[in-house]
């Protein structure tokens, strides 16, 4: 086997680890969705062993990633249907999901923490989406009775 293919190998299998980090996934489920044993997954993900076109296919369905991403490294990692169903997903939250959501934060410490975390790390990444402080209404700008 020649350098280009080993370097194909170990280049796909870090993007399919990344994939495994991103989604929170082990590696057992991972080799679930690719139809193999653990020990199989890991020698896709170590580079070892190619990945059938099969399996990258149906992980690229499932995952809605894409799959000359996934193959070739090139364009976005997720589709655009993926972005559209988390998108999707959060204009569903319902009010008293989220009331659950703030109550739970307030009783449990490390949910506070975990959400503010969060929520920081996006600020940053960002800023765009934020309104600066400067042009939020004060509560003395509010008609009576709130918004």
């Amino acid at each position: 086997m020649n350098n280009e293919q080993v370097n194909l190998r170990k280049e796909i299998g870090l993007r399919i680890k990344q994939l495994r980090e991103k989604f929170g996934f082990s590696q057992q489920k991972m080799a679930a969705l690719f139809n193999v044993t653990r020990q199989s997954y890991w020698a896709y993900e170590s580079g070892e062993v190619f990945p059938s076109y099969t399996g990258l296919k149906m992980l690229a369905d499932y995952l809605a990633v894409s799959l000359d991403w996934l193959v070739c490294g090139k364009g976005p990692m997720l589709t655009k249907d993926h972005a559209a169903g988390v998108q999707e997903s959060l204009l569903n939250v319902s009010e008293p999901d989220l009331q659950e959501l703030f109550n739970q934060a307030t009783q449990v410490p490390l949910l506070r923490f975990k959400l503010l975390s969060v929520y920081h790390e996006f600020k940053l990444d960002h800023p765009q989406l934020f309104t600066p402080q400067s042009q939020i209404p004060s509560d003395q700008n509010l008609p009576e009775g709130g918004l």
